[in-house]
């Protein structure tokens, strides 16, 4: 999210905000280095049966790019 501050009107505006990409809720794609003892994993989306929990596997190809031209000021988050 790009928001910039105008003094002479004493507001703010959002200027640009990205879409959410997200696998689903509190799963948001991210890269990461796969540690060694869960390499194994075959597909996408992969199961680890003594965590019990999902691991997806993203690729710099699966993100979104933006671009937006900042000024002295803007607050980006």
């Amino acid at each position: 999210m790009l928001i910039r501050f105008n003094i002479d009107k004493n507001m703010s505006k959002v200027i640009l905000k990205t879409e959410e990409q997200q696998h689903n809720f509190n799963a948001p794609y991210q890269l990461a280095k796969i540690p060694e003892n869960l390499k194994d994993l075959k597909t996408h989306i992969s199961f680890n049966a003594e965590s019990k929990r999902k691991f997806w596997k993203d690729k710099v190809s699966n993100s979104a790019l933006y671009q937006a031209n900042v000024k002295e000021g803007d607050i980006v988050i």
